[in-house]
């Protein structure tokens, strides 16, 4: 009997495996940082809020982030800056101040 609930219960883990990798990649906002997620792997980016304008967004230029970065995330700035202006967009005023 246990046998079959915990092949029930696999397959139902699977299943929602699935789901949530169609939900990927992830921006999650906070207060001083910017998370860029993908399954089983993210990236933070510092973010400093001000009171009288637009945030700023800290980014390595070019080559600093294919130097600083994960080894997942090297060559790919462009499209993962772009994924994460686009989910900010309406939420966050930023200013990208490159480093």
């Amino acid at each position: 009997m246990f046998g079959v609930w915990a092949r029930i219960r696999r397959a139902a883990y699977r299943r929602g495996r699935a789901r949530n990798a169609a939900k990927f990649p992830k921006v999650h906002i906070g207060w001083q940082y910017i998370r860029y997620q993908e399954p089983f792997r993210h990236l933070e980016l510092g973010v400093d809020p001000t009171t009288d304008g637009p945030d700023l967004l800290y980014l390595p230029t070019a080559d600093r982030w294919d130097r600083e970065m994960p080894a997942w995330s090297q060559g790919r700035r462009d499209e993962i800056v772009a994924i994460i202006l686009d989910r900010v967009s309406g939420r966050r005023d930023l200013e990208i101040e490159e480093y």
